[in-house]
């Protein structure tokens, strides 16, 4: 657990910094957004293509070593970008390139570890495992700006590059102690036809599409908060600096709020006891997402202080973060819990493919309303229809809470 630990506080902050750190070097050398966009784009497509990929190769392969190999691929990059920086002009072409390979790393070693937690620790500590690995997630959120911008203003590109290549070789030597238990559910079937990646990626999503609870609660309720999620995402800055003009210094205490009630509820989570009823759990925090979306608008609506629309806001957004992780926290625990190790991998890659296609129409989506409508109705709506979702997708959370276990037996006995 303390290896799993360390290891993930410093490869998810490392790349973090590292995204950090080089979108502002794209941006200084370049005085150009697109640039910078197509930057995020060349992160953001391979996580799209690799996700299903690296579930089905987690499934098969072992998962030690596609993290071990994936974090040391990571930190040879960088050290072959370091190596070119110092002996040639640094392009973007380059930086874009790399950007691709460590998107890639990225995708294979996040899923391995998503869906290799009971591989590494007893069915009682899944939870608090889970929540330490949210913890690293918003710890790295709120860290990597900050270090990032040291590291970057206070000393050169090479430097930058060689502490965050460091970074990933340390990690990599970290995982090399990892110890996962053996655990082979295939029979001889699946094991002759193991090579044949279409087809295990077609028995992933057979897994999920007969599994009823997975795919008519779970996913929709995944993708749906991750699309009405956005409306804060590009809502806040604009609504903030533009619309309340307050100081991009306090947007970014107000942003770094979210991360700060991410960690402390993860840090929380990560010493109580595994929560009995998650559904109900999952429930009351989207209940309280769609109150804090409607809340936003209270500063639009009536006049305040830049003091207590400041204060307001902090502490909105600190608990729209804790209720992000008394959501996320029971619903990986129980698809760690109720997912059979033979599909593990490859259901949390459809999952994170899924939620990773819908962010870049969410954002355009929310991008051109709050161009041409006004912020509170787009708040209101969005609060209004995460609410409908709830009501619709978890009318019944008792019965579902006993249905989760029926159904994934089922299934279970349903695939070869």
């Amino acid at each position: 657990m303390l290896i799993f630990t360390i290891s993930k506080y410093i490869s998810i902050l490392g790349g973090n910094v590292y995204a950090f750190g080089i979108g502002l070097y794209i941006l200084n050398i370049t005085g150009s957004a697109i640039n910078f966009a197509i930057s995020m784009v060349c992160s953001l497509i391979p996580r799209i293509i690799f996700g299903p990929l690296a579930g089905a190769w987690a499934d098969y392969f072992s998962k030690k070593k596609i993290i071990v190999i994936t974090q040391l691929v990571q930190s040879f990059s960088l050290f072959g970008v370091l190596f070119y920086a110092i002996n040639f002009e640094f392009s973007l072409i380059v930086i874009y390139v790399t950007s691709v390979v460590l998107s890639i790393c990225s995708t294979l070693s996040s899923v391995t570890f998503s869906s290799s937690i009971t591989s590494l620790v007893n069915e009682e500590q899944i939870q608090k495992a889970t929540s330490l690995n949210q913890s690293a997630i918003s710890f790295a959120a709120i860290g990597a700006p900050v270090i990032g911008g040291l590291l970057y203003g206070l000393s050169s590109i090479e430097n930058f590059l060689l502490i965050n290549a460091s970074t990933y070789l340390i990690s990599g030597l970290l995982d090399m102690n990892l110890r996962f238990k053996h655990i082979n559910e295939f029979s001889d079937s699946h094991q002759e036809s193991k090579d044949k990646l279409l087809n295990r990626l077609k028995e992933a999503f057979l897994y999920l599409r007969q599994n009823d609870f997975l795919y008519s609660t779970i996913l929709p309720i995944a993708i749906w908060v991750n699309f009405f999620g956005v409306s804060i995402q590009v809502g806040l800055p604009y609504i903030v600096v533009e619309k309340l003009q307050l100081s991009p210094f306090q947007f970014g205490i107000i942003e770094g709020s979210l991360a700060v009630g991410m960690l402390l509820m993860s840090l929380v989570l990560s010493t109580t006891k595994q929560i009995t009823k998650p559904l109900v759990v999952m429930k009351a925090s989207l209940l309280t997402l769609s109150v804090i979306l409607l809340a936003l608008i209270l500063p639009l609506s009536i006049e305040l202080t830049s003091s207590i629309t400041f204060i307001y806001y902090v502490a909105l957004i600190l608990f729209f973060g804790v209720a992000i992780v008394f959501l996320n926290t029971p619903l990986y625990t129980m698809m760690q819990q109720t997912i059979p190790d033979s599909y593990k991998g490859r259901v949390f890659g459809f999952v994170e493919t899924l939620a990773n296609i819908i962010s870049p129409v969410a954002i355009l989506f929310y991008g051109l309303l709050y161009n041409y409508v006004n912020s509170i109705w787009i708040l209101i709506g969005s609060s209004i229809a995460l609410l409908l979702v709830t009501l619709i997708k978890m009318s019944n959370t008792e019965v579902l809470d006993i249905f989760k276990f029926q159904s994934t037996t089922e299934t279970e006995r349903e695939i070869p």
